[in-house]
């Protein structure tokens, strides 16, 4: 059965639907109940904090609380990770269902990310190093810290030959590789490896648990999500997929090598929606 969404909440938040009613409610009652509040703030407690304060000038009060008060949003809006918060308890009280992608968009990458996540070829021309060469951006700025390399037992050796490669650069050096043996753990606490089996290199579900326990890993290292790319050009079209359904979120950046007319590396820009709760 087709779920229906709520009148009301479409009247109040869409003025195509209901124009009268997003204005009654969304600017004259909105606007009305914010002004009490800031009424009984000054009126009440403004004059409180004046006296603790000292100041005689209430509207020197005034631009103390704006600034201060300007500056909470800014750490909120910059220095935090609250969008996150307030997204997965706004899950949890029901009151939304998800974010929903609403537009993708192709973009050439000219930024670099401490964190990347990629999938290892067969063959020794990867582009996985392609990926690590670019973020690497030559030890310059803000570049690539660590990386982690998803790989099959069959393409386990040509990422030992790129890491050599690598070593002998001088990349890592700098750059901390994560591959092979190296573990992982979910956020049920079941450990993943980044070497797959050829059975889960063809589930896209596998993929994207070992990509969601690398996040994990990622904000243990101390990087946002933001702060990481996942590159899913190599291997199978399965592990491809899989990487690309854990990146399902407005935090989480992808990336893939374009061959046509030459080889370069595009980021996808996903816009999102959030999705207010329907009845059942």
């Amino acid at each position: 059965m087709a779920k229906r969404s709520n009148p009301v909440i479409d009247a109040i938040t869409n003025p195509a639907k209901n124009f009268l009613a997003f204005f009654l409610v969304g600017t004259l009652l909105f606007g009305v109940f914010a002004d009490g509040i800031s009424a009984l703030f000054w009126d009440s407690f403004g004059k409180w904090l004046q006296g603790q304060l000292g100041l005689t000038n209430p509207a020197e009060l005034r631009a103390w609380v704006s600034l201060f008060l300007f500056g909470i949003i800014l750490v909120i809006i910059y220095a935090s990770n609250i969008s996150n918060g307030v997204r997965w308890l706004l899950g949890k009280l029901k009151i939304l269902d998800a974010v929903v992608p609403e537009q993708a968009s192709v973009v050439p990458l000219t930024e670099t990310c401490q964190g990347l996540i990629a999938i290892m070829s067969l063959k020794d021309d990867s582009p996985a190093e392609i990926a690590i060469r670019h973020h690497w951006n030559n030890g310059e700025g803000k570049g690539l810290k660590h990386c982690w390399l998803i790989c099959t037992h069959k393409s386990r050796p040509y990422a030992d030959a790129m890491y050599q490669r690598l070593i002998a650069e001088g990349i890592g050096g700098e750059v901390s590789f994560h591959y092979g043996d190296y573990k992982l753990r979910d956020r049920f606490g079941e450990v993943r490896s980044l070497t797959v089996d050829e059975q889960a290199a063809q589930e896209p579900d596998s993929i994207l648990q070992v990509v969601n326990a690398i996040y994990i890993d990622a904000t243990a290292k101390g990087l946002d999500e933001s702060d990481v790319i996942v590159d899913f050009t190599g291997g199978t079209k399965p592990l491809g997929v899989g990487a690309f359904l854990a990146c399902t979120s407005p935090d989480r950046r992808l990336e893939y090598l374009k061959q046509d007319p030459s080889p370069s590396l595009v980021e996808v820009k996903v816009s999102y929606t959030l999705k207010p709760l329907k009845s059942r």
